[in-house]
């Protein structure tokens, strides 16, 4: 009778174990040294941002870091400043400026944009124009503070169909951000996920199902032991 229960309290635990890891959330740069993270793209006045130009700037200082509406970094007027990670930040971060977007693929139920940098205190800021879809999301852009953000999320969609979905962002004023959290992956990979994307390779919904039918069988064979003492 007690290997029967060490055996149920087992199998209830490792599900327990696989379902918690299925249902976290990752955390993505939106660049790195050697190159774009997969579905992310940048836009300045609507043209996309060629990788080239962002790691000609990375880790450098102020105002050296700067990308303008020319190619060629010929003028001052600032589309987007590349900073490199330090300190608090996860990740190299971005700040946008007006005239600059970002279009974000990615695969799975939910998403959002965290910053680690500054918050309102510098700069024009803005509450960007943030759609999923097509269709606009609310941002919560207009509950920062002054401080250093500590990973605050300023977009954060949740409850989404399991499939591939396109985030786009405008920039209106500044606004600066480092990570990106997707319960699912960058891209587009609903081939990986099921007929038309509407079914993940691993459902927790399965999972569950299966912590289930175990401890079922296994208080039927409690039940079943029981009677043959």
């Amino acid at each position: 009778m007690k290997k029967i229960i060490a055996l149920i309290l087992s199998a209830l635990i490792l599900s327990a174990i696989c379902i918690s890891a299925s249902a976290a959330a990752t955390e993505y740069p939106m660049f790195t040294s050697d190159g774009m993270s997969e579905g992310v793209t940048f836009y300045i006045d609507g043209t996309e941002v060629a990788f080239s130009r962002i790691s000609a700037v990375l880790g450098k200082g102020w105002s050296a870091n700067i990308l303008g509406a020319n190619a060629d970094g010929s003028d001052q007027d600032i589309k987007i400043i590349v900073w490199s990670k330090g300190g608090h930040m996860h990740f190299d971060g971005v700040r946008l400026c007006a005239g600059s977007s970002l279009k974000i693929v990615f695969t799975g139920t939910a998403i959002a944009l965290r910053t680690n940098y500054r918050e309102e205190g510098q700069g024009n800021w803005a509450e960007p124009t943030v759609k999923v879809d097509g269709t606009e999301v609310t941002s919560v852009y207009n509950t920062f503070g002054t401080s250093i953000a500590e990973n605050k999320a300023f977009v954060d969609v949740k409850d989404l169909a399991d499939k591939c979905h396109t985030l786009e962002l405008v920039a209106n004023g500044d606004i600066e951000f480092d990570v990106i959290e997707v319960d699912g992956v960058l891209g587009n990979h609903e081939e990986q996920s099921g007929e038309q994307g509407n079914e993940p390779a691993v459902q927790t919904f399965d999972v569950m199902a299966a912590v289930v039918a175990v401890a079922v069988l296994a208080g039927t064979g409690v039940v079943i032991a029981s009677k043959k003492r």
